[in-house]
């Protein structure tokens, strides 16, 4: 379950990898006249994101014993972000990030790559009975079990391959 899970968000992952390695480094760090960020910084705060879900995780793992079972309400609550997520609409990120960094493409796509190998390793290496416990705390929708996290990484990365369509629309648009 929990490798179906991972290969499907790499898949998704890498359908984001293709249009990104198509563009040159200028391209990947230009700010869109419109303002907001740039296609690196998108990148960045993926990778924070993945990054904070690695720790906690690594940190949850220590004390497992503590863990609780997740249930109908963490289902509910992961189904809820799931459609949101999906939606069109935009979110703030939370308070806690700050705004990210406008690094090299190639910097950001390694620092991508090492991080979610990292994760991907966590998770294949989780002891099965906690699989089903509450591992992680998301800021808005509470705690998820390993593969409701796992579904997040996928449908976050998908929300933000949309905000990156949307800049490489504007930056196309600002060429003509």
């Amino acid at each position: 379950m929990i490798e179906t899970l991972i290969h499907k968000s790499e898949e998704s992952r890498s359908e984001i990898l293709q249009i990104l390695n198509a563009l040159n480094d200028e391209e990947f760090t230009a700010i869109p006249i419109t303002g907001g960020w740039t296609i690196s910084q998108v990148i960045n705060h993926l990778i924070s994101a993945e990054t904070g879900i690695f720790k906690y995780i690594s940190k949850k793992k220590l004390g497992a014993e503590n863990l609780k079972d997740a249930g109908v309400r963490n289902q509910f609550n992961s189904t809820a972000l799931k459609l949101a997520l999906k939606s069109n609409k935009r979110f703030k990120a939370p308070s806690f990030f700050s705004v990210p960094d406008n690094t090299p493409k190639e910097n950001c796509l390694t620092s991508w790559n090492q991080g979610r190998e990292s994760l991907y390793q966590l998770f294949t290496d989780l002891d099965a009975t906690l699989l089903t416990k509450e591992i992680f705390k998301h800021p808005i929708a509470g705690y998820l079990n390993a593969s409701q996290t796992i579904q997040f990484i996928t449908n976050h990365t998908d929300h933000h391959a949309k905000q990156i369509n949307r800049i490489l629309t504007s930056l196309s648009n600002e060429k003509d």
